[in-house]
């Protein structure tokens, strides 16, 4: 899953549990004292751990959505099986 870190605090209008789950507070890493907020965006993908035929360690291969949304002229759509 792919996470945006110190994300503008954001809300889903009208949907609280939506909200809940997609933007999270991260506790505090070595060196920080602040806690920071996160937003998860369904996006799947994978960090190299090594350095390969396909670039260096470090590279993000996205893989995917965690969902079954697609993105059509700019507007999110939920496909279903019919």
């Amino acid at each position: 899953m792919i996470i945006i870190t110190n994300a503008a605090p954001g809300r889903y209008h009208n949907n609280p549990d939506e909200t809940a789950r997609r933007f999270v507070t991260l506790p505090a890493v070595a060196g920080k004292r602040e806690t920071s907020v996160a937003f998860r965006s369904g996006d799947r993908g994978l960090i190299q751990a090594e350095e390969g035929s396909k670039g260096g360690a470090g590279l993000l291969h996205y893989t995917g959505r965690a969902d079954n949304m697609v993105k059509i002229r700019g507007n999110r759509v939920e496909l279903i099986q019919a």
